[in-house]
């Protein structure tokens, strides 16, 4: 009961400490510079690539709706929030998982809740893409492991699906999420299987997915 209690002040410390951050508005530099550039552009725009050169269709969503909503922008920032407690419950669950201890699981997933790296990708709108890619990276890798777990005749078809849903999230906020299904396909041999191959090919068939819709947004008005 007291680890339950103890988790409960965990979270609850860490959505007070966020809240303030919900009524401040777009900060200059990269915020003003994607408002402006969304402002007049298409719902298409959001598969193309945005004014720093970066193709990110999630964040690109996130401005593009912010500018025609201002209003709303503490429902933006809350959603950034949300997505932060939500990789740190994953967080949780898998450092739990992997030290067999959920005392020790709660202090991992506190460490990094209250890392003050982190506050930057959850205050920062143009940063709150990496907190979106985070939270799909780490779905990605649990419901990968589920589905990889030897000694079951077959994975679940639930498994891979929130693995590939994660995993298309993820790579949909960043690009550095391709690093992921490549990790699975680093483990020992002996590890490796055909659900390795299949959980890893679903995952890249999501990237090839992305360059396929971008093209398709952008190709019309090239000619």
């Amino acid at each position: 009961r007291a680890l339950w209690i103890a988790t409960a002040a965990v979270y609850a410390a860490l959505a007070l400490l966020y809240l303030p951050n919900l009524r401040v508005g777009p900060i200059t530099l990269d915020d003003q510079s994607l408002l402006l550039e969304f402002s007049g552009r298409s719902f298409t725009s959001v598969w193309s690539y945005d004014v720093f050169g970066h193709l990110r269709p999630v964040k690109n969503l996130l401005f593009w709706s912010l500018a025609r909503h201002p209003d709303a922008i503490a429902l933006f920032r809350f959603t950034i929030l949300a997505c932060h407690l939500g990789a740190v419950a994953v967080t949780q669950l898998m450092a739990t998982r992997i030290l067999a201890s959920r005392f020790w699981g709660l202090a991992t997933a506190s460490c990094f809740a209250f890392n003050p790296a982190i506050a930057s990708v959850v205050c920062w709108l143009s940063a709150g893409n990496l907190t979106f890619c985070l939270l799909g990276v780490l779905v990605f890798g649990l419901f990968a492991d589920r589905a990889l777990k030897h000694g079951k005749p077959r994975p679940r078809r639930r498994d891979v699906a929130f693995a590939l849903v994660g995993f298309a999230f993820a790579v949909f906020s960043h690009e550095i999420a391709v690093v992921a299904p490549a990790l699975l396909l680093l483990r020992p041999r002996e590890a490796r299987g055909p659900r390795t191959y299949a959980v890893a090919g679903g995952a890249f068939a999501c990237v090839v997915a992305l360059l396929i819709l971008r093209g398709c947004a952008v190709a019309p008005s090239t000619g």
